[in-house]
This record gives C-alpha cells, sequence and structure tokens, in this order.
C-alpha cells in the first residue's frame, strides 16, 4: 500500500509509455562484448553490459554516476545526472 497512489489514469498513460521503450535481451554476443569492453576501459562487468546494451541499441548517451562523465564507450558518451 502506497500513501498516495496513482489515478487509474495516470497509471495507465504511465504504463502505455513505458510499453514503446526498446528492450534489450543480451545474448551470448552482447556477454562477449561485454568482456571486451570490461577488459578495454577497465570497468565493471555490470557496467561493461550497460554499455554493450547500449551500443546495441544505438544510443547516444547513457546516464551513470559511476562512469566517467563524458568519457566515449564505443560511440555512447556517459552523462552524468548529478
Amino acid at each position: 500500500k502506497v500513501p498516495n497512489p496513482l489515478t487509474p489514469a495516470v497509471a495507465s498513460r504511465l504504463v502505455a509509455d513505458l510499453g514503446v521503450w526498446r528492450v534489450h535481451r543480451p545474448g551470448v554476443e552482447d556477454i562477449l562484448d561485454a568482456i571486451r569492453l570490461q577488459q578495454r576501459y577497465k570497468i565493471s562487468f555490470w557496467d561493461a553490459m550497460i554499455v554493450a546494451s547500449a551500443i546495441r541499441l544505438r544510443c547516444q548517451s547513457i546516464w551513470s554516476e559511476d562512469l566517467n562523465p563524458g568519457q566515449d564507450y564505443g560511440g555512447v558518451r556517459v552523462l552524468n545526472p548529478l
């Protein structure tokens, strides 16, 4: 239970908006790409998986507090949200 639940109209709109997002389900090649990114950039495997997924989805940027702001990882630039 939440103190201020969303109205059904707002909840429906949010779910509909999320329904158009592209979802990436990593496969074997993505894992191998992440391992290569991990080794090349000396980042954690999980950060490398995020970068590999962003590359696969042709993202231009990702938001991260953990990766170096302004760094380019294979064509994906890191932006710090803070």
